[in-house]
């Protein structure tokens, strides 16, 4: 029998206002995992959003016997056996100590793409990065569609992995590309690393204020009883999305794929699909499942976001992803989104 042992750390970074004034919150969270008659790596995870929590959940909810420690700047409730730590992803002084005995690192933290502050999100998105990466014998991570910039009569069909016009629209966009970049440098020096663009992701937990966190704020206002809500994108924008359990599956499956130098330009940006889903086609869904909730679009200038999807693309072919053995499950706009409702009243009572 496998003994796993796990310990970790969090940290919620206070950052600089974004334009629209709204200050970005991010937390990192730490989990190291050894395990003694299985040859398994210890693990880690920085980043405590909603993939960052799936995953833990995944640990909790199968393997009980973990002993798991989660950190936040203040008390807050956790499930039975969790106990806290600290750290600041921004101080490389702090990776290092972090890591010094870590294996295997998931890390999923970064500054939204509705952040304007250069300094911030080179240091963040891609510095930090490259620090943990380089302590870390296996490395995984998250890129974006926000590396892609096509032209709008190009959204409309499905996108190719290696398909990449033009400059990314935003700072987030140009710095994943950079990070994609030093991600391959790595592997082609015989790392361990991978990073997959990830879609939009459907959840029933608010992660922040990004592009596509619409999504989860229509459903957790449909479940509210909200009958209006404004989104920042228009109703017929869609937009590619998955399950946030089906992604956070899709990292653990990935430790089991095995990264060989020539592979460092596969590897180093693969593509997760997703299903297109559109405000439209969400208030459908809604509308047949009982929640009258009517979507009206507002082009409201202190939101970016309805202009940053407009550069992504509506669907994403995961072919290179698919034949590693790495495949969100079949799906469907209507699955997402009874999974998300489900988790919504589910968190409600």
């Amino acid at each position: 029998m496998c003994r796993l042992v796990i310990n970790g750390t969090s940290r919620q970074i206070d950052s600089l206002h974004s334009a629209s004034g709204r200050l970005l919150r991010r937390f990192s969270t730490e989990l190291s995992l050894k395990t003694s008659g299985a040859l398994k790596p210890s693990a880690t995870i920085i980043g405590n959003g909603v993939i960052g929590k799936m995953l833990m959940q995944h640990l909790v909810e199968k393997r009980p016997e973990v002993a798991l420690t989660m950190a936040d700047i203040r008390e807050q409730h956790v499930p039975e056996g969790v106990q806290f730590r600290l750290i600041d992803v921004l101080n490389d002084q702090d990776l290092h100590h972090l890591l010094k005995d870590c294996k295997t690192l998931f890390m999923l933290v970064a500054a939204l793409s509705t952040v304007t502050d250069e300094g911030l999100i080179k240091k963040l998105n891609l510095e930090s990065h490259e620090v943990a990466m380089g302590l870390s014998p296996t490395f995984r991570t998250a890129s974006s569609m926000a590396v892609y910039n096509l032209p709008p009569e190009s959204r409309c069909f499905p996108i190719k992995q290696s398909q990449l016009t033009g400059d990314p629209k935003t700072l987030y966009g140009k710095y994943k590309r950079l990070l994609e970049e030093a991600i391959a440098m790595h592997i082609a020096k015989g790392g361990n690393a991978m990073a997959f663009r990830l879609p939009g992701i459907a959840s029933a937990v608010e992660g922040g204020k990004g592009s596509t966190e619409w999504f989860t704020e229509v459903v957790l206002a449909a479940v509210r009883g909200v009958d209006h809500f404004s989104v920042p994108v228009p109703l017929g924008t869609k937009i590619p999305y998955a399950l946030d359990e089906d992604v956070a599956q899709i990292f653990l499956d990935s430790l089991d794929i095995p990264v060989r130098p020539k592979d460092s330009q596969l590897y180093s940006c693969l593509n997760l699909p997703g299903v297109a889903i559109s405000p439209k086609i969400l208030e459908d869904i809604l509308n047949l499942a009982g929640y009258d909730i009517t979507l009206k679009y507002t082009n409201d200038e202190t939101d970016a976001r309805s202009g940053i999807v407009q550069t992504w693309p509506s669907e994403i072919e995961g072919e290179e992803a698919i034949k590693i053995g790495l495949d969100l499950r079949a799906t469907t706009p209507e699955r997402i989104t009874e999974a998300v409702v489900a988790a919504a009243e589910k968190n409600k009572k």
